[in-house]
């Protein structure tokens, strides 16, 4: 009996000795490990540099308008007293649009024509009369009858101004897309034709516009729009259009913000190369603006680059190991990022590589226990066999 206790307190002390071997081994190599380096082990996955064509984009909501409208309204105060046209209707340049009356126009311009008369006529006898007269008297009589006859006439075309100002005509070819306005009310003393770009307090009476071309006007972050340039080449998707696409060009940029709820964005206008003919005004759309391409280069997905304060790097993988590689980039793509140097085509490298110092994850060399056998497992003598054996 003495010997079998024995023997099991020899077994016991055997078991912590290995134990505190270990715990030793362990702290070792926690202690004198390799604590990082440039070429690692990658669990990642990786791509291929390949050769092929780099486009960079920037994208924005937008919203259709004809690219040229008119607006027109009458010149003068009367009444509507008929409307020619409705929303819908092409009209052609000088086309009469609408018509007004006044009860004193036709009036005025009677009596101005009378009042022209007659200061032509005083002029023509002052000037007989004055032909023996001394030279100053004589320009002084010429002259004051000669100033009768241009306020006369002046007159006179302020008063045919007015009737004319009660009939519109249409400034430019187009399709009548408001009419403001019904017969019987008075007209507002207005310009008689502007550009949609100028600026105006008061409503048109009728809107004319080039149905045949458009301009898309989206709205971009500070950040895209700092890359956009006019000129550049644009594609334009309709929303009430899903299965077509119309190429554009950037015509406009805003010099002045807009900010809403703290985020800044700019203006941005594109033509339509060839909208379509049910494209309506308001339309919504969604603006991509090329705004870089490359063809023929090396370029690796997007998101193997990492750029950090002016330098871009990427993890090459070489022999199963990624090794951190400084690169000089060109075109950015949503997809792929063109590499100007640093890398050749067939190159691998690691899509958000993590490395670590095994493949197997397990933080030891092999991926086992400090002094473990075979696979990796606690080492022999450890375990409910090893224990108590008598």
């Amino acid at each position: 009996m003495p010997k079998v206790l024995g023997r099991r307190v020899s077994a016991l002390n055997l078991t912590l000795a290995l134990v505190l071997v270990a715990i030793v081994g362990v702290g070792g190599y926690l202690a004198f490990a390799p604590q990082g380096s440039d070429a690692s082990p990658t669990t990642s996955t990786t791509a291929t540099a390949v050769t092929t064509d780099v486009t960079s984009t920037v994208t924005a909501s937008g919203t259709a308008e004809p690219s040229a409208t008119k607006d027109v309204s009458f010149d003068a105060d009367g009444t509507v007293k008929s409307i020619k046209v409705k929303v819908g209707d092409t009209v052609t340049k000088g086309d009469v649009t609408a018509t007004a009356t006044t009860d004193t126009a036709s009036q005025q311009v009677e009596s101005a024509q009378a009042s022209y008369s007659s200061a032509l006529a005083n002029y023509a006898s002052v000037k007989s009369a004055t032909k023996k007269a001394k030279t100053v008297e004589k320009n002084a009589q010429r002259s004051s009858a000669w100033a009768q006859v241009v306020s006369a006439r002046l007159a006179r075309t302020e008063a045919e101004n007015a009737v004319s100002g009660l009939t519109l005509h249409a400034p430019a070819s187009g399709t009548i897309i408001a009419v403001n306005g019904s017969v019987g009310e008075s007209t507002t003393s207005t310009s008689s034709s502007s550009d949609s770009s100028s600026a105006s307090t008061s409503t048109a009476f009728v809107t004319i516009a080039n149905l045949k071309k458009y301009v898309v006007t989206g709205t971009f972050s500070e950040t895209d729009v700092a890359k956009i340039k006019e000129g550049e080449e644009a594609t334009i998707a309709f929303n009430s259009l899903p299965n077509d696409t119309y190429a554009g060009k950037v015509k406009a940029i805003d010099l002045s913000a807009s900010t809403t709820d703290g985020v800044t964005t700019y203006g941005v206008t594109v033509s339509v190369a060839d909208p379509p003919e049910s494209l309506r005004q308001g339309a919504t759309a969604t603006i991509t603006v090329t705004t870089g391409s490359a063809t023929n280069v090396v370029a690796v997905p997007t998101s193997s680059v990492t750029t950090a304060n002016g330098a871009s790097t990427v993890k090459l993988v070489t022999g199963g190991k990624s090794v951190t590689t400084t690169v000089e980039i060109g075109v950015e793509g949503d997809t792929y990022t063109e590499i100007t140097s640093g890398l050749s085509a067939g190159d691998k490298v690691a899509l958000g590589a993590t490395s670590s110092s095994s493949s197997n994850g397990s933080g030891f060399p092999g991926g086992g226990f400090p002094g473990g056998g075979a696979g990796g497992g606690a080492p022999a003598g450890i375990g409910g066999a090893g224990v108590g054996r008598g």
